[in-house]
C-alpha cells in the first residue's frame, strides 16, 4: 500500500469494504441457489443501500443547515474554521515542499510509528464497517426475506 493509503487507511476500508460485499454475495449465494433469484436479490439489496445512503446525505445536509443557521457563533463556524485549517496545512505543507523546507515536516512524519498509522486505519475501518452494518443490516435482512418468500 503507498504512503496515501497507509496514513489515511483507505486501502484497509477499502479491502475490508471488498471483504465485506464479497462475504453479502457469498451469503446470498448459500440462502438463493437459484441465480436469477440471487440477482434480483442483489438488484433490491443495491436499492436499498442506495435509498439509506441517500437519506443518510439528507440528514447530513440538514445537519449543516442546521449549523449554519444556529445562533451560536462556535456551532455556526465550527464546520468552515476546520476545512480552513485543513487546507491551510495543505497548503503549508505543500508550500514547504516546493521552497525546499519540507525537512522538518516529513522527518516529524517519519518518526511517527507506522503501526500508528495501521492502527487508526484498522480503527476507522472497523468503525465504518460497524456503522454500515447497523445501519444496513436490517434492510439486506428485510430484502432477503422478501425474496426469500417469493420462492
Amino acid at each position: 500500500m503507498g504512503l496515501l493509503g497507509d496514513i489515511t487507511g483507505l486501502g484497509t476500508v477499502a479491502t475490508a469494504a471488498s471483504e465485506a460485499t464479497k462475504s453479502i454475495t457469498d451469503l446470498l449465494k448459500s440462502f438463493i441457489p437459484d441465480p436469477n433469484k440471487r440477482i434480483e436479490a442483489e438488484v433490491q439489496l443495491q436499492q436499498i443501500l442506495a435509498e439509506r445512503d441517500k437519506a443518510l446525505y439528507e440528514g447530513m445536509s440538514q445537519v449543516m443547515v442546521a449549523d449554519s443557521n444556529s445562533d451560536s457563533a462556535y456551532t455556526r463556524n465550527a464546520r468552515p474554521t476546520v476545512v480552513y485549517w485543513s487546507l491551510a496545512m495543505i497548503t503549508a505543507i505543500t508550500g514547504s515542499g516546493v521552497f525546499g523546507v519540507a525537512e522538518p515536516i516529513i522527518a516529524a512524519l517519519t518518526k511517527v510509528p507506522g503501526e500508528l498509522y495501521g492502527l487508526v486505519g484498522t480503527c476507522v475501518g472497523a468503525f465504518t464497517i460497524g456503522r454500515s452494518v447497523e445501519k444496513a443490516g436490517p434492510s439486506i435482512a428485510e430484502a432477503i426475506t422478501k425474496v426469500l418468500a417469493r420462492k
